[in-house]
């Protein structure tokens, strides 16, 4: 332990020699108290691979790695990037037609829930 503690603290410095380092370490009273949890460890097998998850008992915790569909995330990213476009050219569209799309935004927002009766 000692030898561990002398290579910590000569890490921290830059030194071509070191003269004297005396290093007095005592322990008292040491203990170790082990404490028991429920773990809930399995795994299940997807596409041939094996997928490892862990459960914690006592808080209900769930760990792990998780299978990811490439087709979702694909999807995902489209439906995403067509709403980011969707939102640029809707005014453009309204702007088209010669509409003012803030006099419809106002419709749509103000007027039409009190109708709506919300």
């Amino acid at each position: 332990m000692n030898a561990r503690i002398k290579s910590a603290i000569l890490a921290q410095y830059h030194y071509d020699v070191v003269d004297y380092l005396h290093i007095d370490t005592s322990f008292n009273d040491s203990t170790f108290k082990y404490i028991l949890v429920p773990l809930w460890c399995s795994g299940f097998k997807y596409r041939d691979k094996i997928y490892n998850y862990f459960v914690n008992g006592r808080t209900g915790k769930a760990g792990g790695k998780t299978p990811i569909s490439v087709w979702k995330v694909a999807l995902t990213v489209v439906i995403i990037a067509a709403v980011i476009v969707g939102a640029y050219f809707i005014p453009v569209l309204f702007s088209f037609f010669s509409t003012d799309f803030f006099t419809i935004f106002t419709i749509i927002l103000f007027i039409m829930p009190s109708f709506l009766g919300l």
